[in-house]
């Protein structure tokens, strides 16, 4: 993982707890269309199964799934953002830094509220980008650890359809 691709990973983050909370709410909205049957009529040998009660359980399921896939997503998020204050001293290149990839801002946007050219910004993070070479390393061989740890656990985290 390269440094730039380390700090974009918060973009990332930010469309994926948006989609999963989307489609979550989207879930939820689907539960209220629908009715409990009371008929009394089985046929001999048929259990009496509620799609309701189901769908409302599977839901329930996977908003605990994405509680925990969101909160894994903000502890990311918070380690480039620790990773930007701990790695760069000047403010005004954290302020660079942090208007680049945790506000998406352009370079265009940033260069009006810091008031450098773009000349000047691209050198200056151009300059200060490999200092998070080590960030980046730690944080993909962390990632890569997880991933031949729990395979499984990672695919059933995955986006669930009810």
């Amino acid at each position: 993982m390269t440094p730039k691709e380390y700090l974009e990973q918060v973009r990332v983050i930010n469309r994926t707890v948006a989609l999963m909370t989307e489609k979550y709410v989207s879930m939820r909205s689907m539960l209220y269309g629908r009715s409990v049957n009371y008929s009394s009529e089985r046929k001999k040998g048929e259990t009496r199964e509620n799609s309701t009660e189901n769908a409302l359980l599977r839901v329930i399921d996977y908003e605990k799934r994405l509680k925990k896939e969101i909160n894994n997503l903000v502890n990311q998020r918070i380690q480039v953002e620790d990773s930007i204050h701990e790695l760069l001293e000047e403010p005004i290149i954290k302020e660079i830094f942090e208007r680049k990839y945790l506000l998406f801002q352009t370079w265009e946007e940033i260069s009006r509220c810091v008031n450098y050219s773009l000349q000047h910004l691209h050198r200056l993070h151009s300059k200060n980008l490999p200092k998070f070479s080590e960030a980046a390393d730690k944080f993909a061989a962390h990632t890569a650890n997880q991933i031949k740890s729990t395979p499984s656990q990672l695919l059933n985290s995955s986006y669930i359809s009810v």
